[in-house]
C-alpha cells in the first residue's frame, strides 16, 4: 500500500488538492488570488481619480482673471490718490510712447 496512515493519506489529499488553497494550493496560486483581488480595486481607483480630475478641470473656479494693463494700473493708484493728475497723465503719455 502507497500510504501506510490516515495522516499520510490525509497530508496527501491535501496536498494534491482536496482541501488546497485554491489556484493551485501553493504560494504561487495565493499570490495568483491576491493579484485578481487587486485588479478591480486598481480600475476602479483609476475611474475615480480620473472622474475628479475631469470634474476639477472643467469648473470655472480654476480661471485666474487676467492681469491689468500699466494703464489700469496707474489709473486704479490715481483713484487712490497716490499720484496726481499730472503723473498719471505723464504716464499715459510714456507708456503710449511704446
Amino acid at each position: 500500500m502507497l500510504f501506510s496512515g490516515i495522516k499520510e493519506r490525509m497530508w496527501f489529499v491535501m496536498m494534491m488538492g482536496g482541501y488546497g488553497m485554491g489556484y493551485g494550493g501553493s504560494i504561487a496560486g495565493s499570490l495568483l488570488g491576491i493579484f485578481y483581488m487587486l485588479i478591480p480595486l486598481l480600475l476602479f481607483g483609476l475611474i475615480i481619480y480620473w472622474a475628479v480630475k475631469a470634474a476639477t478641470n472643467n469648473s470655472g473656479a480654476a480661471q485666474q482673471k487676467p492681469k491689468p494693463s500699466p494703464v489700469e494700473i496707474a489709473e486704479e493708484r490715481y483713484a487712490r490718490g497716490e499720484i496726481t493728475a499730472e503723473e498719471l497723465k505723464t504716464i499715459r503719455h510714456n507708456l503710449e510712447k511704446r
